[in-house]
């Protein structure tokens, strides 16, 4: 069963107007960083950077457990 598809689309049915003017491109904020996702649990805490080791101890190295 094929369906015809007239040439002209009917009268009834709007076409695209032309009269309407395109969205204006609001180009992305360039000097401003992307908001930084809060960490869960802590509202109003500082992001965390990987760079700055977490407040406390600092690491260990890896020492092997020694058994006497």
């Amino acid at each position: 069963m094929s369906i015809e598809t007239p040439a002209t689309p009917p009268k009834d049915v709007p076409g695209p107007t032309k009269e309407m003017p395109n969205p204006p491109l609001v180009p992305p904020d360039q000097g401003r960083e992307p908001p930084v996702r809060e960490p869960p649990g802590q509202p109003g805490a500082p992001p965390m950077d990987p760079t700055i080791p977490p407040e406390g101890d600092p690491p260990k190295p890896y020492e092997p457990t020694r058994l006497v």
